[in-house]
């Protein structure tokens, strides 16, 4: 009997990942990584990363994702499912000195709209900051 629980256990578990997987419709690739590329790459680019942050393509996620910030100490650059705790968005928003972080709110010269703040909020929130 605890064999057949523990069967339908899984099951449900997986069925309630993938549907949980297939309800995000943010993605890195297609939403994301065009947000970084038009506001962040000029500075925080694989070869001499600002922040040592790098959010080129290909190095964005592994830079971001579970990362420790290098400017707020015990603060993580992205938390799969908590932007409101994730550095970089704080940053976006420019309330990171409220988790003892430094520096200007990001972008340089602007901020995001509006639009791309709810993007980048949903990748981190709902989709766990998924690549």
């Amino acid at each position: 009997m605890k064999t057949s629980t523990l069967s339908l256990s899984i099951g449900l578990t997986l069925a309630l990942a993938g549907a949980a997987q297939a309800a995000c419709e943010v993605t890195l690739a297609e939403d994301i990584q065009p947000i970084f590329d038009m506001n962040c790459v000029a500075c925080h680019q694989d070869y001499a990363p600002g922040a040592d942050l790098s959010l080129q393509a290909g190095s964005s996620h592994a830079q971001t994702v579970g990362v420790a910030s290098v400017q707020a100490k015990d603060v993580q650059r992205i938390v799969p499912g908590d932007p409101e705790v994730s550095y970089l968005y704080l940053k976006l928003l420019g309330t990171h000195g409220d988790v003892g972080g430094s520096g200007d709110r990001m972008p340089f010269g602007g901020q995001l709209s509006d639009e791309d703040m709810a993007l980048v909020a949903n990748w981190i929130g709902e989709c766990g900051a998924a690549e």
